[in-house]
C-alpha cells in the first residue's frame, strides 16, 4: 500500500513537472513566434531578434539597429548597445519571465518604458546628465518577477 502511494506522489511531481516545463516552452516559442511576426511588419527598419532559456547570454546591440527584440526566459542576459544608435532612436522590445537583463548603455539616453512588470524591479544607475540632449532608448516590455539594471558604459567597464 505505501509503495502504490509513493509511485503516486512520483507520477504527480512527473506531471506536474512536466506541465510547467511545457507552459514554459509553449510561452518561449510562442514569443519567439509573436516577434518574428512583428518584425515582418516592419521591413523598411533593420531589425535584431534574440531568444535565450536557462541560461546566460551577452547580446551586443550595433549602432545601425532600430528595434531589438530580446525574449528571455528563466536567464540572464547582459545587453549592451554599442554605440549611439544612428537614427538617434533605439526600440528594446523585451519579453522575460524570471530573468534579469542588465543594459549597457553609452552616456546621453533617454530612457523611456512602456508595457507591464509584474514583480519587476527597475533599477538606473546611470549619471543622468541634463545638458545633454542624447538619443532615446523606448524599452517595451512584457515581464513578469524580472530585474533590469540599466548602467553606463564607464561604470560597466
Amino acid at each position: 500500500m505505501d509503495s502504490k502511494k509513493s509511485l503516486g506522489i512520483v507520477a504527480k511531481a512527473a506531471i506536474a513537472t512536466g506541465t510547467v516545463l511545457a507552459v514554459h516552452l509553449g510561452s518561449f516559442f510562442g514569443s519567439c513566434f509573436y516577434n518574428m511576426k512583428r518584425m515582418e511588419k516592419h521591413p523598411d527598419k533593420n531589425n535584431m531578434m534574440h531568444a535565450e532559456a536557462l541560461g546566460r547570454g551577452k547580446i551586443d546591440i550595433e549602432s545601425d539597429i532600430d528595434c531589438a527584440y530580446i525574449t528571455s526566459m528563466i536567464s540572464s542576459s547582459e545587453i549592451e548597445l554599442l554605440g549611439v544608435p544612428a537614427s538617434g532612436e533605439l526600440t528594446i522590445d523585451m519579453t522575460m519571465c524570471a530573468g534579469r537583463a542588465t543594459l549597457v548603455l553609452p552616456a546621453g539616453a533617454r530612457v523611456e518604458y512602456e508595457g507591464t512588470g509584474i514583480f519587476e524591479k527597475l533599477i538606473d544607475t546611470r549619471a543622468i546628465r541634463e545638458e545633454e540632449p542624447g538619443y532615446r532608448v523606448l524599452i517595451k516590455r512584457r515581464n513578469c518577477f524580472s530585474k533590469i539594471v540599466l548602467l553606463d558604459q564607464t561604470r560597466a567597464e
